[in-house]
């Protein structure tokens, strides 16, 4: 469940500003598997059902669905408040991800300094940001031939 805590603050694109119908426990949402009306009492709650939701993307018909991080990440906002699975420590774990990678530096002194639990971090996150590049040169390339346009 970390790694998927990683991963989920990794792609919220914006924090609730508590107007959501969700922002506070208990709060009754409607399964994106099934449909059907349910109530989230409280954390635990919410984390089974990501859980439940994340091996549902995990399917494809083709086998494994290699975007299934992506595809929980988009579908949180229809259960979920992104302040509810907010961690202010992966936060700044993605603040320094980030930093790492624009000024090219080490978080650390150097390598042999660095955690093997930031190095497991860097690459989940990079991972991530590897995949929705990926992601969207896959749909661009998708629309172009649609399109009967000539890739680039």
């Amino acid at each position: 469940m970390e790694r998927l805590k990683l991963v989920l603050n990794f792609q919220v694109k914006s924090w609730c500003t508590d107007q959501c119908s969700f922002h506070n426990y208990p709060y009754i949402a409607v399964s994106i598997i099934n449909g059907k009306k349910f109530t989230i009492e409280n954390e635990e709650q919410l984390w089974d059902h990501i859980m439940e939701v994340y091996e549902d993307c995990k399917k494809s018909p083709n086998g494994i669905n290699k975007y299934k991080d992506l595809d929980l990440a988009e579908t949180l906002p229809f259960f979920a408040c992104p302040n509810l699975i907010y961690d202010a420590n992966i936060n700044e774990d993605i603040s320094k991800y980030h930093y790492c990678v624009a000024s090219n530096t080490s978080p650390y002194s150097t390598y042999g300094n660095t955690t093997q639990l930031w190095i497991d971090k860097f690459f989940t996150f990079k991972r991530i940001q590897d995949l929705k590049e990926n992601r969207q040169i896959e749909r661009k390339t998708r629309s172009l031939k649609s399109k009967g346009k000539p890739l680039k």
